[in-house]
């Protein structure tokens, strides 16, 4: 059952993310929840939810509440693959750069809207406290994800893991535990049941307009966070090249 989790004290959840390749335009434009992600590992999240119109927080103690979680996770953490030395780079990143920034914030009748920027995807699991990653199927072995769930293809047609292992250091995949559309820098081969692809880069895992079903529209800042996530039970892979 899908459920909505509030993340780190005081940090926001759950903000979706739009990458460097995808344009801003196309961001700006979805009307769900959507990650972009792009060949250099940067994820952009754009996070479409629900407001209704008595909700009593504007635009700015938004933007504020968002601004000033952000300068406490780099506070405290820094960059997630920055191990805190002076000087030292991102995993894609240049030096120095921020490891998570917000791009807009907009809240407007019937509707919120926030775009983030980050550097990594281990910084998009520290600041939203969910499952990710992103990298070569040899590589998410190492971290100790498992392959054994039941994998289809871009057809739907079943396949084995032996299949699916094929060329692990080569193969790439993206791993969720949260419903939102996926934009991916590569040609989908394989993808467990809970995701749906959509085109030959782009999935939807789980629902992607998971928010239509909580029972309330928040009525504050710290509320609304709290929904801006929808976990899973179980893990979503998409495995591309």
């Amino acid at each position: 059952m899908k459920r909505s989790r509030h993340v780190l004290p005081g940090v926001l959840l759950a903000l979706c993310v739009i990458l460097s390749f995808s344009s801003c335009r196309r961001t700006a434009n979805a009307d769900v929840s959507t990650l972009y992600i792009d060949e250099d590992g940067y994820i952009e999240q754009l996070i479409v939810e629900p407001r209704d119109d008595e909700d009593d927080f504007s635009q700015e103690e938004l933007e504020d509440y968002i601004t000033e979680t952000l300068a406490s996770y780099t506070e405290q953490t820094g960059t997630e693959e920055n191990s805190g030395e002076e000087g030292q780079t991102t995993e894609t990143g240049a030096e120095d750069e921020e490891p998570i920034s917000l791009i807009s914030c907009s809240v407007e009748t019937g509707t919120v809207r926030i775009r983030l920027r980050y550097v990594s995807w281990r910084d998009y699991a520290a600041y939203n406290q969910v499952p990710c990653f992103i990298g070569t199927v040899e590589q998410a072995q190492s971290e100790g994800y498992s392959f054994d769930a039941g994998f289809a293809d871009r057809d739907g047609e079943n396949v084995s893991t032996e299949e699916v292992l094929q060329s692990p250091g080569e193969r790439r995949v993206v791993i969720l535990q949260e419903s939102a559309a996926v934009e991916i820098p590569g040609t989908i081969l394989y993808h467990t049941e809970n995701v749906t692809v959509t085109g030959t880069r782009a999935a939807v895992v789980g629902e992607a307009d998971a928010s239509s079903e909580q029972d309330a529209s928040a009525s504050s800042v710290n509320s609304i966070a709290e929904s801006f996530i929808h976990l899973l039970d179980a893990p979503a892979y998409i495995i591309y090249m």
